[in-house]
């Protein structure tokens, strides 16, 4: 079963983030690089999910249901340039329903990278993770426990205040589904385009 992104909501979220950060981005400290230390993260958005599985020699995705995207993050920035952290993504599905418990999610270990030490980053992460998704084909609920997961993000953030910025992310989680799917080498993602707010302690 394939479900069709709601288009209007996507978009109001998006700008919605979009005029957020461009407010805040006038107060930004531009000069400031990411002070080293201990820091909490949080980011909160919208998106999408998607199964991926391989049949023979062939590769195939489907799109799967939108839904609130989120995450927790807690580490230390080795330099402005380098943080560890341990991460806690999900991705939950709002289109059947709150009744439904549908979505995944998944704890990591990621290393974020600011080229400049600043503004732009990229982020990788490794980890484990599961949940509860809707079968692409026959719309039954499988549930994924205890599968190797990995995350992949990038965006850019505006220093706010000495210790303090706001920025936008792009991240997505990918779980390795283990034959949920009845298929070899299935798996499911969910992600999308995030507000996040990191608090350098």
């Amino acid at each position: 079963m394939k479900t069709q992104m709601n288009r209007p909501k996507v978009t109001a979220t998006l700008f919605v983030l979009a005029l957020l950060t461009l407010i805040t981005a006038g107060l930004a400290h531009a000069e400031d690089k990411i002070p080293e230390g201990f820091f909490l993260g949080v980011n909160a958005g919208y998106g999408g999910s998607s199964y991926g599985y391989t049949e023979g020699s062939k590769s195939i995705w489907e799109e799967g249901a939108d839904g609130a995207v989120g995450g927790l993050r807690a580490g230390y920035a080795v330099s402005s340039k380098f943080a560890l952290s341990i991460e806690g993504y999900g991705f939950g599905d709002t289109s059947e329903g709150e009744d439904e418990e549908l979505g995944i999610g998944a704890g990591l270990i990621a290393v974020t990278w600011h080229p400049v030490g600043k503004g732009f980053f990229l982020r990788a992460g490794f980890g484990g993770g599961g949940g509860n998704m809707l079968h692409p084909e026959s719309g039954e609920k499988i549930t994924i426990r205890d599968r190797a997961a990995g995350l992949f993000g990038l965006g850019y953030d505006w220093r706010i205040g000495s210790k303090t910025s706001l920025g936008l992310s792009v991240d997505s989680i990918i779980i390795n589904a283990g034959g949920a799917l009845g298929n070899e080498d299935d798996y499911v993602t969910g992600g999308g385009l995030t507000l996040q707010f990191t608090w350098h302690l």
